[in-house]
């Protein structure tokens, strides 16, 4: 479950919007799914982010940020990724694609975890290893020799 939020507008999520989260939080939680949050507009909260995405890990006001999200939430900061939106930018940035991979590679190895981790789970407690997971994913293809 990847969460998204522009760091530029954290202090208007209402109560109930954030107890949605936490709703949502939990059920991922009981049913094993890796959570994250992509922090958008990064760029807006910070100037000099703005200016040299090369800073943006450096940033006071994206650490801020990142634990703002992480209270309101509960989830660790290094589940919560700050990216930059492509806004009105004519062509490829490097940096911009830079930060969003980063993201998304962090993202894809907290989800091979958290199936491992089910797997793992399932197996423990079934004669047929990954069988379930294989019944929700489909018969056509071995998932459990996928992962």
């Amino acid at each position: 479950m990847v969460f998204v939020l522009d760091a530029s507008s954290l202090d208007g999520l209402t109560a109930e919007i954030l107890q949605k989260f936490r709703v949502l939080k939990m059920f991922c939680i009981r049913k094993g799914v890796s959570q994250a949050v992509l922090l958008t507009h990064v760029e807006l909260i910070d100037p000099d982010v703005g200016k040299d995405l090369e800073t943006v890990f450096k940033s006071a006001h994206v650490a801020e940020s990142v634990k703002k999200v992480s209270d309101l939430i509960g989830l660790p900061r290094n589940s919560i990724h700050p990216v930059k939106n492509y806004k009105c930018e004519v062509a490829s940035d490097e940096k911009i694609n830079c930060l969003a991979l980063l993201a998304l590679q962090q993202i894809l190895y907290a989800a091979e975890d958290g199936v491992e981790n089910l797997l793992m789970k399932r197996e423990s407690t079934s004669n047929k290893p990954g069988r379930e997971l294989v019944e929700v994913c489909g018969s056509g293809e071995d998932w459990t020799a996928a992962i």
